[in-house]
């Protein structure tokens, strides 16, 4: 019969350095996990009602984001970002099944089993640990009250609280096994690929904060995913690379769990990008003629065409693009404006392939006058356009 409540001590809620590390919704998750866990079974395991196999061993269903996400009311987003923060400092932990558990609450429950299993007897057991309260204080107590309570009461009593100090020092023996277990050791290639996650990151951000433990859990989840999943170092090396210098995955992929959990999208639109990269250069493209028609509208709509195309979002964006086909222009004299526009799209292009992860975004690009001044292989038929160019060529 399930249990229809749980030990929760405020002191070690309040005082534990992972949690105060997490943000309050994830801690706010953290409770509603812990609930969850306390009906899970294995008791202390994020598991939804097991399988029976016809008579052999119950076959285990980890509650995945989607349904954690229907369960406590909230987007699967959020509950991934949660969870992987939550996981990160190690709140929870992870098998290598996939199944989040807590090692807090599996310890309790060994706990309470071997007591439950010795009743009064077991406080004679050194592996249990001993309450605050002495054995011969507690028979005192008991017999010499005056409600009669039974020994065995009494030992109850007493020991259903225990200081974090005396289970951390006497909990040894009873988690000796589960230490056995815990963690396979990651191999070299797992280490150099959270060793990269950390410094890719750390380009784009010098401050973020990415502690020791978090290293050594992301060096784990890159040995599950290269031994489970059965992805290879080269595949994760490259997307963590990408991951980091994409403007939208970089805020989004923190964290090895969430390169695994989204490896196969990540891949997807990696392949995609490749596919869209030029293999020509801004001049290359000028002299082919792959341009926008001529028009004969204005720079602002232009500049609002280009960034739609683009998907370029922002005023900021397009008054930039504006003033740059403005300036561009006037060293173009050959070319439409719709060219000069394209021209600029193709430069910024060559500047990302060159510059990869040290790219600047389009606004500066277009702000601070990064592409090159002149198309240098173009000439034009116009011989006061060619002295011209020339002339500033000179």
């Amino acid at each position: 019969m399930k249990r229809p409540a749980f030990l929760f001590y405020p002191g070690d809620w309040l005082h534990d350095s992972a949690l105060r590390a997490c943000s309050l919704p994830a801690r706010g998750l953290a409770i509603e996990v812990i609930c969850l866990m306390h009906q899970g079974s294995p008791y202390g395991h994020l598991t939804l009602p097991a399988l029976s196999n016809d008579g052999a061993k119950d076959i285990l269903r980890p509650v995945l984001p989607n349904i954690l996400a229907r369960m406590v009311g909230a987007s699967e987003d959020d509950v991934e970002q949660l969870l992987d923060e939550l996981l990160s400092v190690g709140v929870f932990s992870r098998d290598a099944h996939g199944i989040i558990f807590s090692r807090r609450m599996i310890r309790d429950e060994q706990v309470r089993e071997r007591r439950a299993s010795g009743g009064f007897q077991s406080l004679n057991n050194p592996a249990v640990p001993r309450p605050k309260a002495s054995l011969k204080d507690t028979l005192r107590s008991s017999s010499g009250g005056s409600f009669g309570g039974s020994p065995s009461f009494a030992v109850a009593s007493s020991s259903s609280k225990i200081s974090s100090s005396e289970f951390e020092e006497n909990s040894d023996e009873v988690s000796a096994n589960s230490r056995k277990k815990k963690h396979h050791k990651p191999s070299p290639e797992a280490s150099k690929l959270a060793a990269l996650l950390r410094s890719e990151i750390l380009k784009n951000k010098p401050d973020f904060r990415v502690t020791q433990a978090q290293e050594r859990s992301w060096a784990r989840t890159a040995d599950l995913t290269i031994r489970l999943d059965g992805r290879t170092y080269e595949q994760l090396a490259k997307l963590v690379a990408w991951t980091q210098r994409d403007e939208f995955w970089r805020s989004n992929v923190l964290s090895m769990e969430t390169l695994r959990r989204k490896f196969d999208q990540l891949q997807m639109k990696q392949s995609a990008a490749d596919a869209r990269k030029p293999n020509t250069s801004a001049d290359d493209y000028f002299k082919s003629g792959r341009v926008l028609p001529q028009t004969g509208a204005d720079q602002v709509r232009i500049s609002q065409i280009i960034c739609q195309r683009n998907g370029w979002l922002g005023h900021e964006i397009i008054w930039a693009l504006e003033a740059a086909i403005g300036y561009q222009a006037k060293r173009m004299p050959e070319a439409t404006l719709e060219q000069v526009g394209e021209w600029l799209v193709r430069a910024y292009q060559e500047h990302q392939n060159t510059k990869g992860q040290f790219a600047v975004g389009i606004k500066k690009f277009l702000t601070e006058a990064r592409y090159p001044s002149t198309v240098r292989t173009t000439r034009t038929s116009n011989p006061a356009s060619r002295a011209l160019a020339d002339m500033e060529a000179s």
